[in-house]
């Protein structure tokens, strides 16, 4: 039976409360740098406060287009997916090799055929059509050219009989969007109080741009929680040592990144326009690279733990079945 499935209304919301957010950031970032007394080269700081969250409202504007533009077709074995710019068919039915794949990246399958190749993300996708989507895919593609399904359905609580839990056992808990309502209202109340005291006493206006950043925080946070909730394993203090680890460089990197912010902002009225760019560049790319190492290596720790899991979790349904 033929069939189209497109991506939720919330990516659309997301988008564009993001959209809105980074437009809000970037137009406060550029008024501070061009209104505050004590800044000296105003466009290298309005390039600094303001140029970042321009462009991810860039990005966010593309996610918007992605989102109304974007489609998934099954016409028999055949499936379509158009994208805001591209468009790719594959025939299921002589795919030579199908990998689900579970990472930072997203949930996928990277499928590909003689002559053509499919990646398709679903978290693009509401969990009822992704369940739908994946179910005829892993039927019309043969078994054998498939690899990974076993940590793919273990970390999405597909093939593990029955439907999803949203009843939180020992241990978890219900993540839900009015959870996170709960959370950030508070949040940014006290961030908006603090802003108005912060700028009240000292006269600099920057401090305003947090209150579009916690808001973006929230929006996102809130549109990446299914509808129904989600079951979340609570990590009690020490009991993950290698999570306490991460948590940990990622903190002691964020200060990383206030001190330099802070160390820039000292020195720009002594350095000429062309040094401070550079200083600028090398410090955010540096950082960035940094993340992405720190990242990276708990990403490969925990892939080998889930692969574990999945096998674990595999081998307990074959022995069930038996």
């Amino acid at each position: 039976m033929d069939a189209t499935y497109r991506p939720p209304r919330s990516k659309l919301y997301l988008g564009l409360g993001l959209l809105v957010g980074f437009l809000a950031w970037g137009g406060v970032g550029l008024w501070a740098a061009y209104a505050a007394p004590d800044v000296r080269n105003r466009p290298a700081a309005a390039a600094l406060f303001g140029g970042v969250p321009l462009v991810m409202a860039g990005l966010s504007l593309a996610m918007v287009l992605e989102n109304r533009l974007a489609s998934l077709t099954f016409r028999g074995h055949q499936v379509v997916a158009q994208g805001s710019v591209r468009r790719a068919e594959l025939d299921l039915t002589r795919v030579v090799e199908a990998r689900w794949r579970t990472g930072p990246a997203g949930v996928r399958l990277v499928a590909r055929a003689p002559s053509s190749r499919l990646v398709l993300n679903f978290r693009d996708y509401d969990p009822g059509d992704r369940d739908a989507i994946v179910g005829r895919i892993r039927e019309a593609i043969r078994p054998d050219v498939q690899s990974g399904w076993n940590l793919f359905a273990h970390k999405t609580g597909l093939g593990e009989g029955g439907p999803r839990r949203t009843t939180p056992g020992p241990g978890e808990i219900l993540a839900t969007r009015a959870r996170w309502t709960r959370i950030f209202v508070p949040a940014l109340l006290a961030t908006a109080l603090v802003a108005v005291v912060s700028w009240r006493a000292t006269g600099n206006a920057r401090t305003f741009a947090i209150i579009p950043l916690v808001a973006v925080l929230w929006a996102v946070l809130r549109a990446v929680t299914p509808s129904e909730g989600s079951v979340e394993r609570v990590v009690p203090l020490r009991s993950d040592p290698d999570l306490n680890r991460y948590d940990a460089q990622l903190l002691a990197w964020g200060v990383a990144a206030i001190l330099g912010a802070a160390t820039i902002s000292h020195y720009q009225d002594r350095l000429s326009p062309p040094r401070l760019w550079t200083l600028a560049i090398a410090g955010f790319a540096a950082w960035f690279a940094g993340l992405f190492s720190i990242a990276n290596r708990h990403g490969r720790r925990t892939a080998l733990r889930d692969q574990e899991a999945a096998e674990r979790a595999a081998r307990e349904r074959v022995a069930a079945r038996g």
